[in-house]
């Protein structure tokens, strides 16, 4: 039996919750104000929430918390790179669940939103009851220029598309670019306080981002008309912004630091498309074999036929099954 998503559903409250001078989280509540806290991680950075990620849980077990990250979504300002990163995000995710009553909760997410939960469980471990992650992404630099470089497979697979991207970061139809001069031209770009020279960049690197996310290409356009949005924009802003710093973290930092989830007991499930060329499951290899490996009785490790999106069947499938399990289980 295949899982599919749960009903639409809607916020039974939405908030803002301000964690500094300059940005205020947007929240959203779903479920069981009395059941199994669950906070939502979304990717990009900068992508935000939709309200359909809360439908991977049953909205009758589980309290869901989606909130978009500074900057992202419906947080405020929009598109706003001012004292937004990495450590910054670590401890907005403290401060939301202490601002919520949350002791310990459910991590949940994929891509960037798989590697901020592991930074926060590795920082605050006491705070998780279990992990949810989907499409590993561990920030190293060569997991940042899996898509980004002449030499991808995603470039090869969309060599027209992955040519205009390189024309709008400046570089000439026949010219060779290292991914360190790619992202500095980027950068210098969307870092410009005039939203009339980022954003072009911004949304051109989003549809870039958006072509080689699902290998289901039904809703392809879409999600190109998504990507040239203001909040399509804002992903590729925050994107760019992060990964030209490659995501004010240290080299290895995620595996290097991995001890407080490896010495965890909670259950820690990993869903992964061996089809994502975004993020290529030898990331999600890596950080399984860090955390024990497979074989370990608290580990779940489903590769699915799925690509990078957490929408495609496969993936939307093994999630759903993970939070299904993860509440049969929960004390």
């Amino acid at each position: 039996m295949t899982n599919s998503l749960y009903p639409e559903i809607s916020p039974y409250k939405e908030s803002f919750f301000q964690v500094d001078g300059t940005h205020a989280l947007n929240i959203r509540e779903f479920g069981n104000a009395d059941g199994i806290p669950v906070l939502v991680h979304h990717g990009g950075p900068g992508a935000g929430c939709p309200d359909d990620y809360a439908r991977f849980f049953d909205p009758q077990k589980y309290y869901v918390v989606l909130y978009d990250q500074r900057g992202a979504g419906k947080s405020t300002p929009a598109a706003c790179l001012k004292d937004n990163n990495c450590p910054q995000l670590v401890e907005d995710v403290k401060s939301l669940m202490e601002h919520l009553g949350l002791e310990k909760a459910l991590m949940f997410g994929g891509s960037w939103g798989s590697t901020l939960p592991i930074l926060f469980a590795e920082k605050y471990p006491e705070k998780v009851t279990g992990l949810i992650l989907r499409g590993i992404f561990l920030g190293r630099e060569q997991d940042i220029s899996a898509f980004l470089s002449d030499d991808c497979e995603a470039a090869k697979l969309y060599p027209k598309e992955w040519q205009a991207l390189k024309e709008t970061a400046g570089f000439a139809a026949d010219e060779h670019c290292s991914f360190s001069d790619f992202m500095g031209k980027l950068a210098k770009v969307i870092r410009n306080d005039d939203e009339a020279v980022w954003l072009p960049v911004a949304t051109q690197f989003t549809q870039w981002e958006v072509m080689n996310s699902c290998t289901d290409k039904s809703h392809l356009e879409e999600d190109l008309a998504w990507a040239s949005t203001p909040s399509g924009a804002t992903l590729g802003r925050t994107e760019i912004h992060f990964m030209a710093d490659k995501l004010h973290l240290t080299p290895n930092q995620l595996l290097d630091d991995i001890a407080p989830i490896r010495d965890a007991s909670y259950p820690i499930y990993v869903v992964h498309g061996k089809q994502d060329v975004i993020c290529p499951i030898l990331q999600a290899d890596a950080f399984v074999e860090a955390i024990g490996g497979e074989d370990k009785a608290n580990v779940t490790y489903y590769r699915t036929t799925a690509g990078h999106s957490c929408m495609e069947p496969g993936n939307i499938d093994k999630l759903v099954e993970a939070t299904n399990l993860f509440a049969a289980d929960y004390s």
